[in-house]
């Protein structure tokens, strides 16, 4: 099952069944795989197929695609609620690396919306979030060394708050 909801087809018994709803990306980043998540708990049959039946059209002005002054706070708190949500599975530690890496991924988006706004907000900004608790958790547990060359180049200034050689290549994130 892909993380977008867009792309699966749900049974309405099992939403009904378990008075599934679907949160708002106003209160979590990627709801679609807290959506995803839930409904997964709530079955015991799922099937992928490989046909394309749905094709996906980019909104620019959709809520992931513009500025956000609190998507920093935002993809914490998602980060913490799938966190609790898997801390009962078996691959539990499997499950936290996936999570942390889509926190990567999140907060790499965090960065790269900065672009736009003047030099000395993004310095402030960037340096707020390089010495975020939940990131240097995140940067310090993560397995950097199984990252692209990129993504470990993004991740160690994170790591090593280089906040000021951040806000000069979010231009380029």
């Amino acid at each position: 099952m892909k993380q977008s909801v867009w792309n699966n087809i749900y049974s309405m018994d099992i939403i009904r069944k378990n008075k599934l709803e679907f949160v708002s990306e106003r209160k979590y980043i990627s709801e679609d795989i807290i959506w995803n998540f839930e409904f997964l708990k709530s079955t015991s049959n799922a099937q992928l197929i490989n046909e394309r039946g749905y094709f996906y059209r980019q909104n620019n002005l959709s809520l992931s695609r513009h500025y956000n002054p609190k998507r920093f706070e935002l993809i914490k708190i998602f980060y913490s609620t799938l966190i609790e949500k898997v801390r009962f599975l078996d691959n539990f530690d499997e499950a936290k690396l996936r999570i942390q890496k889509q926190f990567l991924i999140n907060l790499r988006t965090c960065f790269s919306q900065e672009k736009n706004l003047p030099y000395d907000r993004i310095i402030t900004d960037v340096k707020y979030m390089v010495r975020d608790q939940t990131v240097i958790n995140v940067v310090n547990q993560y397995p950097v060394k199984e990252l692209g060359f990129r993504q470990r180049i993004f991740v160690e200034l994170i790591r090593f708050k280089k906040y000021r050689i951040l806000a000069n290549i979010i231009k380029y994130i």
